[in-house]
């Protein structure tokens, strides 16, 4: 009985210090690899002296969840900054089918993937209305959902005013950083490829919190300047993320895009 305690006791450990756990209001932690969902209400398995306890709780009761690593979400990821946003579909599929039944949670996988996919809905020209999974969002926790809506809106909205007003007003940060995104995707859609690159530099300068936002804000700024005929600026940003984040997955496309800024003249575009 010792020994079995000990090595549950050993293996909830690593699932916390790895970060997949539960954080609830009350200060409690349990880690996923404890807790079951039925009928919409948690039950965490405890390991004690004196045997196995029970802990019931609800979505109500969670302050926050840390999901462990999806590679269908990483991957679809990558391939929205490499702007093959058909195969990054495919791979939200994945991420929909396998975490519908942690939609309630707070900052689910399943909403993550959702924003992704209105993200890709408004680079492709298309309303994010039209997007199938939008009928189950009053499933999500209320969070998710309210961030959700405000996403849907300021990728329908191609008022630059609007959207500036939104990340003054917005308290959730990817609706803030999504919408200096948005703003710089209208300014060089417009033409206005000096003013679009300083607001995409915005995003890396304020949010850097949202690690794949400001990679995508990189990446596009990146552009705006190569845009411009200043290749060995648009070099230098490039290979300062890489610098900054030298674990960073996307190593190979930074490479890539560094290679053809130093190889391919861009022809230049009126500011």
């Amino acid at each position: 009985m010792r020994t079995l305690l000990y090595a549950s006791v050993y293996f909830v450990f690593c699932a916390i210090s790895n970060g997949q756990q539960y954080q609830l209001k009350n200060g409690r932690r349990f880690a996923l690899s404890e807790v079951k969902i039925v009928d919409k209400k948690f039950v965490a398995s405890i390991v004690t002296p004196t045997g196995l306890q029970e802990y019931n709780f609800t979505s109500a009761d969670i302050s926050s969840v840390t999901f462990p690593y999806s590679e269908p979400f990483a991957e679809a990821q990558k391939l929205f900054v490499q702007e093959k946003y058909k195969d990054a579909l495919d791979q939200l599929e994945q991420v929909f089918q396998s975490q519908k039944a942690y939609i309630m949670l707070p900052g689910s996988l399943w909403s993550q993937a959702l924003m992704l996919q209105l993200d890709i809905m408004a680079k492709t020209g298309k309303n994010a209305d039209d997007a199938k999974q939008m009928k189950d969002v009053n499933l999500m926790d209320p969070s998710d959902i309210e961030a959700v809506n405000e996403l849907a809106d300021i990728l329908k909205t191609r008022e630059i005013s609007k959207l500036q007003e939104t990340v003054k007003t917005s308290e959730n940060v990817q609706v803030q950083s999504r919408s200096l995104l948005r703003c710089g995707d209208l300014l060089k859609a417009e033409g206005k490829i000096e003013e679009a690159a300083k607001t995409y530099m915005l995003v890396t300068a304020f949010f850097s919190t949202e690690p794949m936002l400001s990679l995508r804000a990189t990446v596009a700024a990146a552009e705006c300047v190569y845009q411009m005929q200043r290749r060995e600026d648009a070099v230098k940003l490039l290979s300062d993320y890489m610098i900054d984040n030298p674990n960073t997955p996307y190593k190979d496309i930074f490479e890539t895009k560094i290679k053809m800024f130093k190889t391919t003249e861009k022809p230049k575009v009126e500011k």
